[in-house]
């Protein structure tokens, strides 16, 4: 073998080894290199800055649902406050989702495998939780029940689900698109779609939340692509936040405007100051990325149509608590307890359903690769 065949070799094992597929210089798949690379990975450990802060978003979110859900007819004063701020805490969770999925999304690849993974998760709660509810108390049943369980994307069971999963397939091509922008461009395409949007909204009342969505995304992308230098100081962003904040959520009380929706400029800049000061953090815990990994579960069981309204009406019974002196305590007690019990729930579906699922799924597919010598990988 002549060294300029033996140093081509050498390179084609080496891409190899890199790949889904490691095979050893003969063309044999090499188990042992796959068992080392897999090692590697799993003791680095990632950022938590932004796992904490979905945790966060996720606990907001729940508050959010606590108030709307709860059937609150009246309150007192200082519980009128309370409610207020948990309230504002929804849609602000939401945006924070967004910009983290952008941030990450618009330098990824796009794979089937994760959607696939997404639809798996959503569709098992789905259907799980529809036969839950059939043995509740107060069950109706409708002919619409059992399609939307069967069909909770194209039925809209969880809005937010819809809409994540189309902005998903869109987002190769948001991606491409960006990626060739300059900074300015990116920067002043986000100005005029925010623009155009707010103006169609204010004028003659035209709205979309799926571009919303979009325009949250591409923001979040920005900030991954071209970070805001001047602004990442803690002693800047840290008071701006917490003015904006309490500023949005006293204007909320007193002029009983929704500056809560997700399309409000005021709410998104709030959003993004926030995510600005996680963006600092340098955050290692494998605990807060365990715990983050099921929130989007954590959000499919607590919010599923079926089980909302048994859960705050007839399980913590929100409306009584009106005036009740203890209502921050139970609030507090109740966020919490949804979050902690919907995330074990997750993680057991993750462990003993996905787990084995996906370890089947993926070692058929890299037969399939290595059978056909395929270099698609876009199901990895």
């Amino acid at each position: 073998m002549t060294k300029k065949v033996k140093l081509k070799v050498m390179d084609e094992v080496k891409n190899a080894r890199n790949s889904k597929i490691v095979v050893d210089d003969k063309g044999r798949v090499n188990n042992k290199a796959v068992g080392e690379n897999k090692k590697v990975a799993s003791n680095v450990i990632r950022n938590s800055s932004f796992e904490l802060l979905r945790i966060i978003a996720m606990l907001m979110i729940i508050g959010h649902h606590f108030v709307v859900h709860g059937g609150f007819l009246d309150a007192s004063t200082v519980n009128s406050w309370i409610l207020t701020f948990l309230e504002f805490g929804g849609k602000f969770g939401v945006i924070i989702y967004l910009l983290i999925s952008g941030y990450f999304m618009v330098t990824s690849k796009f794979t089937f495998r994760k959607l696939f993974k997404l639809w798996c998760q959503v569709w098992f709660y789905s259907v799980a939780l529809y036969v839950v509810s059939i043995f509740l108390p107060n069950f109706h049943f409708s002919a619409r029940g059992p399609v939307t369980a069967l069909f909770p994307v194209l039925m809209v069971e969880w809005w937010f689900v819809t809409y994540y999963i189309f902005l998903y397939l869109l987002s190769p091509f948001i991606n491409k698109l960006v990626k060739v922008l300059s900074k300015s461009e990116y920067g002043w395409l986000i100005v005029l779609l925010l623009f155009l949007y707010t103006a169609l909204r204010l004028s003659i009342g035209i709205s979309s939340i799926f571009l919303m969505f979009i325009i949250i995304y591409l923001i979040g992308g920005y900030l991954r692509l071209h970070p805001i230098k001047k602004m990442q100081k803690f002693s800047i962003l840290v008071p701006c936040f917490i003015m904006l904040y309490l500023a949005l959520n006293i204007a909320q009380y007193y002029l009983n405007y929704h500056f809560f929706e997700t399309d409000r400029l005021p709410m998104i800049l709030c959003a993004v100051l926030l995510f600005m000061i996680f963006e600092k953090l340098n955050i290692k815990s494998k605990t807060i990325n365990i715990i983050s990994s099921a929130t989007f579960g954590v959000y499919l069981i607590h919010d599923n149509l079926n089980i909302s309204p048994y859960l705050w009406n007839e399980v913590f019974q929100n409306n009584s608590y009106g005036y009740s002196e203890y209502l921050l305590l139970y609030a507090f007690l109740v966020i919490v307890s949804v979050f902690v019990i919907c995330a074990l729930i997750d993680l057991a579906r993750k462990y003993l359903l996905e787990r084995p699922l996906f370890k089947f799924v993926d070692k058929s597919y890299n037969k399939y690769r290595l059978k056909h010598n395929s270099k698609n990988d876009l199901i990895n």
